[in-house]
């Protein structure tokens, strides 16, 4: 696994910080903030952005992974035994939220005190107000609440699954460029 991001200066895990996708506008921001997620407490814990979410995603990297919090996702890096793993996580569009894990990390899980159906490969929460239909294999996940409808959440998770989430990354990186010299540079004008 290529670390994307890893590069760029770590900062401490924040709660409450909303993960939105490239482009939103302020209307949308509004109107549709339920289609966005957010941090909890927990390093790797995401949830839905309403009042009372009933599910919670768990990515399982340690507290003192290395992080970077970006407007529409997250990296969590960290070595163990001279070895390096990591997480890369991206909101692409609303409503979705698509990431990998490399081997040494557990299958992120997908939680509630709710009754999930669970499938191979797959799990779906639905109680009438929000709905998850959460997907992983072999590192790669995808988790989509933009829809109701069991079949469109596994068609647009299949969708994800099966795009290269390294060039997603790399695209998202390559729209930074720059940016991780003025943090070098920033750091020395306090």
């Amino acid at each position: 696994m290529n670390f994307i991001f890893r590069n760029y200066p770590s900062h401490p895990w924040i709660a409450d910080w909303i993960f939105e996708p490239r482009g939103c506008h302020s209307r949308f921001r509004n109107e549709s903030s339920n289609q966005f997620f957010r941090t909890t407490e927990t390093v790797g814990r995401i949830t839905a952005n309403v009042p009372n979410p009933a599910w919670i995603l768990q990515i399982p990297v340690p507290q003192n992974s290395s992080i970077n919090l970006l407007f529409n996702g997250f990296c969590a890096y960290f070595e163990k035994r001279k070895r390096a793993y990591g997480a890369e996580v991206i909101v692409p569009e609303p409503g979705v939220l698509w990431g990998r894990t490399n081997d040494g990390i557990a299958d992120p899980v997908l939680s509630s005190s709710m009754e999930l159906l669970i499938e191979e490969h797959s799990m779906w929460l639905e109680n009438g107000v929000e709905s998850a239909f959460f997907t992983c294999r072999e590192g790669l996940f995808c988790l989509v609440t933009k829809t109701p409808v069991l079949e469109e959440a596994r068609h647009v998770a299949e969708r994800y699954m099966n795009r290269s989430i390294e060039e997603a990354v790399q695209s998202e990186l390559d729209r930074r460029r720059g940016v991780g010299q003025f943090f070098v540079e920033m750091m020395h004008h306090d």
